[in-house]
């Protein structure tokens, strides 16, 4: 019985320490980015968590010649991560600059994070048209940009 009691004491302690340093969760998030109704290529991406003080990549990507991309990220975390995907892109957008780009935040619902390193169900968002005023952030100036992908 003593033996029984020392092993639940350990157990539930072992996993309010996990809890003290962390725990691994992942997200994920894919989607096609269309421009004026055509593939918008070579769009920058940031999965990122919210932070108080200073936000964490998750993972970096462009979309593909068709528009199509596929990220997903896991960070140990003592809290539940805020990952939100970050569009970095020139679709409409009158100053023709490679270090300029509009920017549109994504929030990714808590629902899509899951504990440990497998997504198991990734934060689809379908086919955007970056050309319509509804993914428009209200940024009517250029943004000083030099590319999240090294």
């Amino acid at each position: 019985m003593e033996v029984v009691i020392f092993l639940f004491l350990i157990s539930s302690c072992y996993g309010s320490l996990l809890d003290i340093f962390g725990r691994e969760q992942s997200v994920g998030v894919e989607g096609t980015l269309l421009c004026n109704g055509k593939a918008a290529a070579g769009v920058d991406l940031l999965l990122y968590d919210i932070e108080v003080l200073e936000n964490t990549a998750l993972h970096r990507g462009r979309t593909d010649k068709s528009g199509h991309f596929k990220l997903w990220g896991t960070k140990i975390e003592t809290t539940d991560i805020e990952p939100e995907l970050l569009l970095y892109h020139q679709c409409n957008f009158k100053q023709k600059n490679p270090y300029c780009a509009k920017k549109k935040r994504i929030p990714i619902p808590s629902k899509y994070i899951v504990q440990g390193t497998s997504v198991k169900k990734y934060y689809n968002i379908g086919r955007l048209d970056l050309s319509s005023n509804k993914w428009d952030d209200g940024f009517k100036r250029c943004h000083l940009y030099s590319g999240i992908i090294n």
